[in-house]
Formats: C-alpha cells, structure tokens, sequence
C-alpha cells in the first residue's frame, strides 16, 4: 500500500527512463529480484536490483542503463537496455528505497547471478553483454555506492533510552539523572537523547542508549511513507534526516496521546503528512 497515494512527486536528478517508468511504479515491501530506484535528500540516487531482504536493510545490485559488457549481465525494462552490476552489490538501508519499478530476476536468477560472479557457475537463464568495458563506470559506482551503504538512519545521533535495559522506572530515573520529569517521559516514549543527556549519563550510556529501531523507526523506514517524505524534506529544506528525525519525534509524541492518529494503523504516514500540511501552511 502506497499511504501517499499516485506516485508524482518528481526527485531531483531523475533519468528520463526512469520518469516514464514511474508511471506504473508502485511500493511494496521489497523482494529478491525487484528494480528500485534510490533517494536520498529529494534527489535520484539510482536503480538497483534486490537481492536479499533484511529486517533494516536490503542486499542490491546496481543498474545502470546502456549496453553491457561481457563483465556484465544485460537486462532489459520496457524499450530501456540495462546492465548489472553484481561485481558492486552493496547493503542499503530500507529507507533509501523510492519506489518499484518492476521486476527483473527470480529468485533462481539472483543465485545464478551470484555464482557467476563468485566463478562457481555459468550463466544459464541469463546473458552477458557484447558492449565495450568501462571500467571507469565501475570505478564511479563503487565509491558512489559505498557513500549510500554509510549512510545510516537511525544514527548515534538519533540514539533513544533503552528503556528495558535500565531496570527502573522513570521517577527512579529522574531522580538518578536529575533530569526534569516532562524530559524523562519524552526520552520514556522514543525521543532522541541529546548529547548533553549522554554527558549526564557518562559511562552507562554505553549500556542504557541504543540505535536498535523502535516502532516509529521501523514503520517511517518502510518504503510506503518514502514519497511523503521526499516531500516533506522539500518542504523543509532539503534533508532528509532532519525531516526523519522531525516525523520520529512527532510519531513517538503521537503515540502517548489517546487519539485517532495513535490508534491508526497507519500513523506512520499520518504523522508526516501532518507535518505536510504544518509545513505548507507556514509557507503560505
């Protein structure tokens, strides 16, 4: 389900191929062998294949259009030549999924890919190129997708209080700290610790702060809300990050009220799109 509705909302720095190929994208939960494109900060990061599939993170290949070599497998997306790279598979954070465009491999194939590249087997289903190597195409996917698997979210910036392992409740905690009580319930309820906050808890930080996703991390991680989020990050300047962060917040607060937007299954993209509409109407 796409909670955003038709995907329109145009990165920066999209291929034409891939405008056209919009039209009948969709979001899904990604599965071996899909094509995705990737965005980061409102603008096109590329095209990959998935495969594999992780709780946070997904295994892909790069996709780049043109004629592949015989050091690449040839694909093909509508009327568009596409070739893969698998000697550049990297892991990615679910959040850089945009959206899909199709599928392009089995599952089978996703093995037969990888054992060609391993040399423990020979294409069978699929087929190299006859194009020219470029060698320095590689040479500039590599780092570029190496800077995509850096990128985290949450990061240690964005650590919350590991709540379970502290052992205590929150008045023996703001006793403890010496945190303010409205504080203590924030960080209670997913809020970021602020670096001051690990200065004060010193050496148990170590121990009581965590970047292990919680339930707003998960669901704002999932591809159905990225396109409200390439907007909301447009409309708040262009990071990505910071409008993450904001809607984390925001769906954290959402989840101590007694209200419609708590008790939503969907809460994920009502919190964004309500820092949407809080966004458009500061700009009016």
């Amino acid at each position: 389900m796409h909670f955003g509705g038709t995907i329109t909302f145009e990165l920066n720095d999209t291929p034409e191929w891939v405008t056209t190929a919009l039209t009948k994208a969709s979001v899904s939960t990604p599965e071996v062998g899909d094509l995705w494109t990737l965005a980061w900060d409102g603008s096109f990061e590329g095209t990959v294949v998935i495969t594999g599939v992780f709780p946070h993170h997904v295994l892909a290949v790069p996709v780049t259009t043109g004629a592949a070599s015989a050091r690449e497998v040839s694909l093909r997306h509508g009327e568009t030549d596409l070739t893969l790279w698998p000697q550049a598979e990297t892991g990615l954070g679910t959040f850089l999924l945009h959206v899909k465009l199709g599928t392009l491999l089995t599952g089978e194939q996703t093995i037969e890919v990888r054992r060609w590249e391993a040399q423990r087997g020979e294409l069978t289903t699929l087929s190299t190129g006859g194009g020219a190597s470029d060698p320095g195409l590689l040479d500039a996917l590599l780092p570029h997708f190496q800077r995509l698997c850096f990128i985290e979210w949450p990061s240690e910036a964005e650590a919350i209080l590991d709540v379970a392992a502290l052992e205590m409740t929150a008045r023996e905690f703001a006793a403890l700290i010496g945190l303010a009580t409205p504080r203590v319930l924030a960080l209670w309820s997913g809020l970021p610790v602020t670096e001051d906050e690990r200065e004060l808890l010193g050496e148990r930080a170590a121990d009581w702060v965590t970047v292990a996703p919680d339930a707003a991390t998960a669901s704002l991680s999932e591809p159905a809300v990225k396109d409200l989020i390439v907007e909301l990050t447009a409309l708040t300047g262009g990071d990505e990050r910071r409008a993450r962060n904001e809607a984390r917040r925001e769906y954290a607060l959402a989840a101590r009220a007694d209200s419609t937007v708590a008790r939503n299954a969907s809460r994920a993209a009502d919190t964004v799109k309500a820092l949407i509409a809080q966004a458009h109407a500061s700009l009016d």
